[in-house]
């Protein structure tokens, strides 16, 4: 029932704009007299961090939109700026050109993998949870979503997915 209930309102928040959100979501931690910002462990990286994952060799940074909006609520025009200024942002924090994008929340339109092209990148992930095959559409790749999970639960995870 909590799950639904966060999905729900996520649901909501997801379809305004990306201030309105903000602001519903300021008013609905508020009302449950919860601290937004969360444990520290649950914070997203530091432009400084992602430098340094992107420099390290060992992890690919790749695009995810500004703000997490689902791209298929999105009219083209936001939807591309989205796109394009993520991948200026991560770029400019990597040192180089950022090469991958995943959909958040595996979501986008009809014309969202041309938008992703156009702004440069070579590929996109969805989150089809399929195997991935050589003929298929770079912007369109599926992908196996992975919970937070430490690194114990994560190579059971992949054990049990790939052998």
């Amino acid at each position: 029932a909590r799950q639904k209930l966060v999905l729900a309102v996520w649901d909501v928040l997801a379809r305004h704009p990306l201030a309105e959100a903000e602001a519903l979501c300021e008013q609905v931690t508020a009302w449950a007299g919860v601290d937004r910002g969360g444990p520290a462990s649950d914070h997203p990286l530091t432009p400084e961090d992602i430098g340094q994952l992107a420099r390290g060799g060992l992890i690919e940074v790749g695009g995810h939109t500004v703000s997490h909006r689902p791209l298929d609520d999105l009219a083209p025009g936001a939807a591309a700026a989205e796109i394009r200024d993520c991948r200026e942002k991560l770029s400019d924090l990597a040192g180089r050109a950022i090469q991958s994008f995943s959909y958040p929340f595996g979501r986008f339109a009809p014309e969202t993998a041309s938008l992703v092209r156009e702004a440069g990148f070579a590929c996109a992930c969805n989150s089809r949870p399929r195997l991935a095959y050589a003929p298929a559409d770079p912007f369109r790749i599926p992908r196996i979503v992975v919970p937070n999970l430490d690194a114990e639960a994560f190579s059971k995870f992949l054990w049990e997915r790939v052998g």
